[in-house]
C-alpha cells in the first residue's frame, strides 16, 4: 500500500513536470516569435532612414551638366571673374614667343573686354532709367547716353587694376601665353555715371536699383546665376546638409536603441532558456530515480 502512495506520488510529480513543461515551450515559442517580429520591424525602419540619407546624398557628376553634357572646366581665373559680388571682372589671353608682349597684349584683351562689357551696361541701364522716369527729348536723351558712356567707360578702362595672372610656356610652339585679370568696383561705376547728370544724382536710389538689376542680368546670361541665387543656394545646402547630419545622428540612435532592445530581449530569452533546461533537469533527474520528495522530507523530519 505504501510502495502503490509511493508511485502515484512520483506519477503526480512527473504529470505535473510534464503540464508545465509542455506550456513553457509553448509560451517560449510564441515569445520567440514575436522578438522575431519585433526585431525584423526594427531592422526595416533602421534600412529605411538609411536608404533615405543615402538617396539625399547622390549627386550629380561633377562636370555634367542636366542633360549630361560634359562642360569644359574653367581656368583658375575665369572661375575667379564672378567670385565676387561687388566687382566687375574680365579676363584677357594673348600668346607670343616674348613674354612681355604676351603679358601687355593678354592685359590690353582684359581692359578693352571689360570697357565694352560696362559700356552696354551703362547703355542698358540709362535707358531702363529713361523708361521709369519718363524723360522727354529723345534725341537730347540719345546723346546724353552716348557722351556718358563715352567718359565712364574711358575712366574705367584708365582705372581698372590687374588683380591675378597665370603665366604658360609650351615649348613644342616656343610661346608664352598669359591669362591676366582685371576688376573695377560696381559702386564706383554708378558713382562716376551720377557724377555725369544731375538729374540721376538726385534720384541716386532708383538709378542704382536699376543699374543692379542690369548687373545681375548680365551675371545671370554668364554663370546661370546671380550672387543672391547663389547665397541661398548656400545657405540651403547648408540647412540640407544640417538636416542630413541631424538625420544620420536620429538613424544611429534608433539603431542603437534597437541594438539596445535585442540584447536585452536575447538575455531575456537565455535566462528563459536556462530556466527550462533546469527545470527539465529537475524531470529528468525524477524520472530516472523515481525519488519522493515528500517522502524524502518526511524522513529527514523524523530524524
Amino acid at each position: 500500500m505504501k510502495n502503490l502512495k509511493r508511485i502515484l506520488v512520483v506519477l503526480a510529480v512527473i504529470v505535473s513536470a510534464g503540464n508545465v513543461m509542455a506550456q513553457s515551450k509553448k509560451e517560449l515559442e510564441l515569445e520567440n516569435e514575436n522578438l522575431r517580429l519585433q526585431l525584423e520591424l526594427m531592422k526595416m525602419k533602421a534600412n529605411q532612414s538609411n536608404n533615405a540619407q543615402q538617396q539625399q546624398s547622390i549627386q550629380q557628376p561633377e562636370n555634367a551638366s542636366i542633360d549630361g553634357r560634359i562642360v569644359q572646366k574653367l581656368s583658375r581665373l575665369q572661375e575667379l571673374q564672378f567670385k565676387d559680388p561687388r566687382k566687375l571682372r574680365a579676363v584677357g589671353e594673348s600668346s607670343d614667343e616674348d613674354a612681355q608682349d604676351a603679358r601687355n597684349f593678354a592685359e590690353l584683351e582684359a581692359r578693352a573686354q571689360l570697357q565694352r562689357t560696362i559700356e552696354n551696361m551703362i547703355k542698358d541701364a540709362l535707358d531702363r532709367y529713361s523708361r521709369k522716369t519718363q524723360m522727354n527729348g529723345a534725341k537730347n536723351k540719345q546723346s546724353k547716353k552716348e557722351q556718358i558712356t563715352t567718359l565712364v567707360s574711358k575712366r574705367i578702362n584708365n582705372g581698372c587694376k590687374i588683380i591675378d595672372y597665370e603665366r604658360y610656356y609650351n615649348p613644342s610652339t616656343e610661346e608664352y601665353t598669359y591669362e591676366v585679370l582685371v576688376e573695377y568696383d560696381k559702386q564706383g561705376v554708378i558713382g562716376l555715371i551720377e557724377e555725369q547728370d544731375q538729374t540721376i544724382m538726385r534720384n541716386r536710389a532708383e538709378f542704382a536699383k536699376t543699374m543692379q538689376e542690369v548687373f545681375d542680368e548680365y551675371e545671370m546670361e554668364k554663370t546661370g546665376s546671380t550672387y543672391s541665387m547663389r547665397k541661398a543656394a548656400a545657405e540651403n545646402a547648408m540647412q540640407q546638409d544640417n538636416l542630413d547630419r541631424q538625420a544620420s545622428r536620429d538613424a544611429q540612435i534608433r539603431q542603437q536603441e534597437a541594438d539596445n532592445a535585442y540584447r536585452k530581449m536575447e538575455s531575456q530569452q537565455n535566462y528563459k532558456l536556462k530556466s527550462q533546461q533546469q527545470l527539465n533537469n529537475v524531470v529528468k533527474d525524477l524520472q530516472e530515480n523515481n525519488i519522493d520528495y515528500e517522502i524524502i522530507n518526511g524522513t529527514n523530519n523524523n530524524r
